[in-house]
Order: structure tokens, then sequence, then C-alpha cells
């Protein structure tokens, strides 16, 4: 019988910026004692349940899950998973992420999570899961087969969307529409997150918290995202140097960009630049 195996990935920062990518891949055999929680991961998770049957939860919602069932979902949401405990599940998942993710996930799926029930005579996105295992598993990872069987498993979970389950997380009010929309437009010239909240008629308080709600992220933590994947762009797409792009970002100094690019990307914008041009040839 198969044991238990996982494996990290370390994907480029060409991959990263372009691609779709996987950032663990596993094979889990649960006993009746498995639960884990939590509260919040800044990535997406596809699940298999390659056999037995358990729960996963998401805000205060529990959904039963069975063999051959395939879950996806925004992994920056609340969530929990309890195993059944006479016949915990075993399962194969992907973590995985990519740029401008949020916006796909939502013009495919629009939920926080969805289950594709009991798939057991579709065999070809257990076959990517394991496939990606296998791939993730050497020491010389195939990147962009990676990031194929990835892009092929989520437009077949797209394909084969039987059942939603919609949350009320995602129905959002108008103004806190209008609100995320004038962060999306004019990201590089806000000047505050007050800012934001006073358009949209809201306390700076409680803007802030219907934000995180809704989208995962609070304002701030969404704007410096923003921020950050138009420097990558622009480092990656063009010459300029890295004071002038500092500027086109919105950031108020060299200092701010280099510590919020630092946090999020784990090198200096000119390691990142530098890396980039090598791992292009």
């Amino acid at each position: 019988m198969m044991e238990s195996c996982e494996y990290l990935g370390n994907p480029s920062e060409y991959v990263r910026s372009h691609l779709f990518y996987p950032l663990l891949s596993a094979f889990s055999r649960s006993d009746g004692q498995f639960f884990f929680e939590r509260k919040h991961y800044p990535a997406y998770e596809i699940v298999y349940v390659t056999e037995g049957k358990g729960r996963f939860k998401t805000g205060d919602q529990w959904t039963d899950l069975v063999e051959g069932d395939c879950l996806l979902y925004d992994m920056r949401f609340p969530h929990a998973y309890r195993a059944d405990p006479d016949d915990p599940y075993h399962m194969l998942y992907v973590v995985f992420d990519g740029p401008d993710m949020d916006y796909y996930w939502r013009k495919w799926f629009n939920a926080p999570h969805v289950v594709l029930h009991s798939l057991l005579r579709e065999h070809a996105i257990q076959d990517n899961l394991w496939r990606i295992v296998d791939l993730m598993s050497a020491d010389h990872k195939d990147e962009q087969s990676l990031s194929t069987l990835l892009y092929d498993t989520l437009a077949r979970s797209f394909g084969l969307l039987t059942d939603t389950v919609s949350s009320s997380l995602w129905q959002e009010p108008d103004a806190l529409k209008r609100a995320k929309t004038y962060l999306d437009e004019s990201f590089s010239t806000i000047q505050s997150v007050k800012e934001v909240a006073d358009r949209a008629g809201f306390s700076l308080f409680y803007f802030i918290r219907q934000f995180k709600k809704h989208y995962g992220f609070t304002p701030k933590e969404y704007l410096l995202h923003k921020r950050i994947h138009l420097a990558k762009r622009l480092l990656i797409a063009s010459s300029q140097p890295v004071n002038d792009i500092v500027a086109c970002c919105g950031f108020s100094s060299y200092n701010t960009f280099l510590h919020a690019f630092m946090s999020i990307e784990k090198c200096s914008p000119s390691v990142f630049r530098k890396n980039w041009k090598r791992n292009s040839f």
C-alpha cells in the first residue's frame, strides 16, 4: 500500500511571475483521529479523496467528502479537515498559486470552495495529481510540465463542475465591490487605505474587517501585493532603473519598496531581475 509522502516546490522567479505553479504535493493516509484547522494560508489547493471519507469546513459550513470527490478551495479563508473515525480518508493534494490567481479563481469557480462529487469514472484529475506528485519527487523538477499539468487539472475541474458550494462570503456589498475596483484601477496612486474607505462610505476599521472577510487580505496587504506584482512585471519586461520602478508602483521611497519586495519575494529587486534573465535562456 502506498505510504504517505510530501514534496515541496521551489519554483523559479520566471515561473512565479508567469505561470501557475505547485508549492506542495502529497499523498496522505489519515487515521480516524485526524483533524486539522487553519485560519489563513496565501495559496489554493486541490484535494482528491482516493479512499475513505471525512468532512471539510469553511466558515461554519461542513461538507461531506467521500471516495472520488475532488475539492478545490481558496486557502485564504478559514478551513478545516476531519477524517471519518471508522473509515478515514486517504487524499492526494496539491497546494498551488500563480499570478492573478484571485482573478482567475473568481472567474472560474466564483466561490471560496467547490466540490466535484464522486468522479469515480473521471480518472484524468487523479492521474494528473499523481503525475504532479511524481514530478515533484524528482531532484530536478520539470517546471513546464508541472505548470501544464496544473493548468489541465484546473481546466478539467471547471469543465466537470456540477455542484458549486455557494457562500455568502462572495456576496460582497456593492460599495465594497466599488472599493476593490478602485484599488485595482488606482493602486499605484492611492495614498492611504482611509482614502479608499471614505470612497466606499465605510469607517476605516469596518472597511478593513469587511475587505478581509470577503477577499482574504486586508486592504493594505492587497494594495502591497498589487504594487509588488507590477514591480515584478516591470523588472522582467523593461530595463527601467529600480528607482524609476519604485515611483511607478506607488512606493514612497526605495527603502519602503525594498523592504516590501524582500518580505514577499525573499530577494532584492536586482537579484530578482538577474535570476529571471538567467532562467529565461
